[in-house]
């Protein structure tokens, strides 16, 4: 699906969204503008892009059907979303005052939207008109357009290419947010009929309680065995960007939210303390008593630096004389188990994590006092984030897995 073919006619949402308020065709058409057939036509136009039937027609009014009731809502949500980029851009001054918004707003039309956001997340301009089906002059036509609209400069024209500054990334990411509206009303529409097929996107951070997060997708594929899970795993940074940009629905894993990301919010959903991992027989398992400078003498299987599992080595072994080397970086735990088993190596593990591998007879944990409590695991969302119903069962299925743990969430 192409960006375009997921933007609906801006000017046809605010036409159907007057006629919701109003209830009269007629009263809509005065207050936007237009002739009675002009906003007939763009309601029915609108409907067929939904494939949706919107309004229940009589004589005494125009009428929200059931689906009618349910994409208002997402359409509200879509314009306020765009309204608040536009009065509160985080980057650089506000694009209007409350006052001008309306008439700002009505000159943002779909191939603004999505020129701006295609060019934010392709490479070069030819990429991104490509995406869009369009041509490389015809792309870049309509970003000038944009820039005319908002009164601010949005690109970067340089000999190295064509790229959005820093307020027109943000106004492109904050656009982005606000189209997923659309993506979960379709969503909501069809699940309406009976036929629950919802998407959910989900980004797992690396050496997260992926067992926890399998048998929630299990359960909730018993209830909505239509839906569709895609799981994303990665590094934190890039999966945050995602979720930002309205790529993913949530993240899953240690929770270190930024000071700086305030418009995501994370839920506690378990504490799963760190546990010192060797093999079954490794030649510490036969000492009554572990001290950090034991565990300095062996190497160590761990994370790329930075990640919470590889800031806790640090911290362990901080100011030690001669720490211990770390000479295999790898964030899979298939891998870790491997090399443990087939050398004296050690690791940092989760107490789930360790529990695993020692019921399958395969490693065991080390008794050893010295390690700082690690932070709760849970999920990000944005902070305005409204679910759909399979989106919102399935955390409701992740946080009862969650609570049949063995340790509750760590206070703050």
């Amino acid at each position: 699906m192409t960006y375009r073919s997921r933007i609906p006619n801006l000017t046809h949402l605010r036409v159907f969204e007057r006629v919701a308020a109003t209830g009269s065709i007629s009263r809509a058409a005065e207050q936007v503008g237009r002739s009675q057939p002009a906003v007939t036509l763009a309601l029915r136009k609108l409907e067929q892009f939904l494939g949706a039937e919107l309004l229940d027609r009589r004589r005494s009014g125009s009428y929200l059907t059931g689906e009618g009731e349910i994409f208002l809502v997402r359409a509200q949500r879509l314009f306020e979303q765009i309204d608040r980029a536009l009065l509160n851009p985080l980057v650089g001054a506000p694009f209007a005052d409350p006052d001008k918004l309306p008439a700002l707003r009505s000159k943002i039309a779909a191939g603004h939207i999505s020129a701006l956001i295609a060019v934010n997340e392709h490479e070069t301009l030819e990429m991104a008109a490509h995406a869009l089906e369009l041509s490389k002059p015809s792309l870049y036509r309509t970003t000038q357009e944009l820039e005319k609209i908002v009164a601010r400069s949005l690109f970067n024209r340089t000999i190295r290419g064509f790229s959005p500054n820093r307020a027109g990334a943000e106004l492109a990411r904050r656009f982005s947010i606000a189209l997923r509206e659309i993506d979960y009303a379709m969503e909501e529409i069809e699940g309406s009929r009976g036929s629950i097929a919802s998407r959910i996107l989900i980004g797992a951070m690396p050496l997260c309680g992926m067992q926890l997060l399998t048998d929630a997708i299990k359960d909730l594929l018993v209830e909505f065995p239509n839906s569709h899970v895609a799981v994303e795993d990665g590094p934190y940074v890039p999966l945050l960007a995602n979720l930002r940009h309205g790529r993913i629905d949530f993240l899953y894993g240690v929770l270190r939210k930024p000071d700086w990301a305030e418009d995501v919010e994370e839920t506690a959903l378990f504490y799963d303390p760190y546990s010192i991992a060797v093999r079954a027989k490794h030649p510490l398992t036969k000492k009554p008593e572990v001290t950090l400078e034991d565990l300095a003498q062996y190497d160590w299987i761990m994370p790329r630096r930075g990640t919470p599992r590889r800031l806790a080595f640090d911290r362990l072994f901080a100011g030690h004389q001669k720490p211990p080397t770390s000479s295999i970086e790898t964030s899979s735990l298939e891998f870790q188990r491997s090399m443990l088993n087939a050398s004296d190596r050690i690791t940092l593990m989760t107490e789930h994590e360790a529990r695993i591998q020692f019921d399958a007879g395969v490693l065991t944990t080390i008794p050893f006092s010295g390690l700082r409590p690690r932070a709760n695991d849970g999920i990000v969302t944005r902070r305005d984030w409204q679910p759909t119903i399979v989106q919102k069962r399935f955390l409701e299925l992740l946080t009862a897995r969650a609570a049949q743990l063995e340790h509750p969430v760590l206070a703050a």
